[in-house]
């Protein structure tokens, strides 16, 4: 078997209105695996994510945000993963645009730039950035690049000291380098 370039570990928690909108747009993208993450849900998750074409990973009860990853991470194999909230959707060609830097020897992680939405579909972008990556000050206080700027703004790729949880692709080696045990998070 073919590992698959990428795996989309999407996360849902009671969230196939949401899912409706961004199951597609992350099967669309070339090289994934999209692994939908049904958190022990009591709506139609899973039946969305199966009709959309996408694989079913149904947790028996409801588990902490980071319990659910580690347990999505265990059971998927891509070199590299997008984890992904359920409200985000991601634009046309985001991981063919992103992947090349987990290419990059000193690179481990990629923050995609947010852009805030009044709904979970490209058309309702509200021109805003919510993140373009996180930063760490020295008092150890962490902050969101470009929060509140003009979607325009950080369109070069720059270094950030990490991802937002919203969306955040790993090359899976680092994340098995920061686990302990077979805990990432």
């Amino acid at each position: 078997m073919t590992l698959p370039a990428t795996t989309v570990l999407l996360l849902s928690v009671d969230e196939a209105e949401a899912l409706a909108q961004s199951l597609p747009a992350a099967l669309a993208q070339d090289g994934a695996e999209v692994i939908v993450v049904d958190n022990a849900c009591g709506d139609r998750t899973a039946e969305i994510a199966r009709a959309a074409g996408a694989r079913v990973l149904e947790l028996e009860r409801r588990l902490s945000y980071a319990a659910a990853i580690n347990e999505a991470l265990r059971r998927s194999a891509g070199d590299a993963v997008l984890l992904l909230n359920a409200d985000c959707v991601l634009e046309p060609g985001f991981l063919a645009a992103a992947r090349p830097r987990l290419q990059e020897a000193a690179v481990g992680s990629v923050a995609p730039k947010l852009v805030r939405a009044s709904e979970p579909a490209l058309e309702h972008t509200l021109g805003v950035i919510d993140a373009a990556g996180m930063t760490v000050d020295r008092r150890r206080k962490n902050g969101l690049v470009g929060h509140g700027l003009l979607r325009g703004a950080h369109e070069r790729p720059g270094e950030a000291f990490g991802a937002d949880g919203a969306a955040a692709l790993y090359r899976r080696e680092t994340l098995m380098h920061c686990a302990l045990g077979d805990e990432v998070l």
